[in-house]
């Protein structure tokens, strides 16, 4: 999992300006599915600390070379 590009998705997705906005942490891998696709859940920290709680989809590359791709990203704020 490439983590710029987690965080800066997860700071689009926020409706941040900027990736440097936001911290991941508490990253957790879900069950591969048969095409190697897995859930992933994190928490993510803005710079204001506001506290989320994210998934995505994450499916890997064809090749050993090739980036994954992400989908369905979902962020909701926690307590």
């Amino acid at each position: 999992m490439n983590m710029i590009d987690v965080q800066t998705s997860t700071a689009r997705t926020l409706g941040l300006a900027s990736s440097d906005e936001v911290t991941v942490a508490n990253v957790q891998y879900g069950q591969k599915n048969a095409l190697g696709g897995q859930q992933v859940s994190y928490d993510a920290t803005t710079g204001k600390g506001r506290r989320f709680s994210c998934t995505v989809f994450m499916i890997p590359g064809l090749t050993p070379i090739d980036r994954p791709t992400y989908n369905d990203w979902t962020c909701h704020p926690r307590q």
